[in-house]
């Protein structure tokens, strides 16, 4: 390979780096309208984590507008789902991103949350339980805490547990 396909390929593969980092990008609109753009690291319930130098910052939730995930499609395209679509259509693309052992944790913690409340919304009373759980147990911090606590607590009484 001769320094000027070198120089070329170095350069594809640099090009290639930069998109993919920059697709993980999400987008951050607060409610002053400002946006900005800065890689999730977490939804908790202070808040949202974003990476510094150094460590973390956390955006309040009183703060924020509206979040549109990076390189999300299929994520964005289930909550959309839930939102505006029965529980029947909408179990089978949560189901389909829980399944994903790739999908990034920020937005695992989201599909578990509304997998476990669609599982609900169908009647599957132990799977909400257990999923609901999950996101508990592996996002101990989520922004969900509370509407958790309340469908658990609601689950439980149902079912006399």
């Amino acid at each position: 390979m001769t320094k000027s396909n070198r120089s070329i390929v170095s350069g594809l593969a640099l090009c290639v780096l930069l998109g993919s980092a920059h697709a993980q990008q999400d987008k951050i609109v607060s409610k002053d309208g400002k946006e900005r753009t800065a890689k999730i690291s977490s939804e908790d319930y202070d808040g949202l984590k974003l990476p510094v130098e150094g460590g973390s910052t956390t955006v309040p939730w009183k703060d924020v507008d509206s979040i549109r995930y990076g390189n999300a499609g299929k994520y964005q395209e289930a909550l959309d789902s839930f939102t505006s679509e029965s529980p029947s259509q909408t179990l089978p693309k949560l189901e389909e991103l829980a399944a994903d052992d790739k999908l990034r944790p920020v937005l695992r913690h989201g599909v578990l949350y509304h997998l476990g409340l669609t599982y609900r919304r169908v009647g599957n009373d132990d799977k909400a339980i257990a999923t609901l759980e999950q996101v508990l147990k592996d996002f101990p911090k989520t922004r969900y805490l509370l509407p958790i606590g309340a469908n658990l607590l609601s689950l439980y009484a149902t079912k006399g547990d």
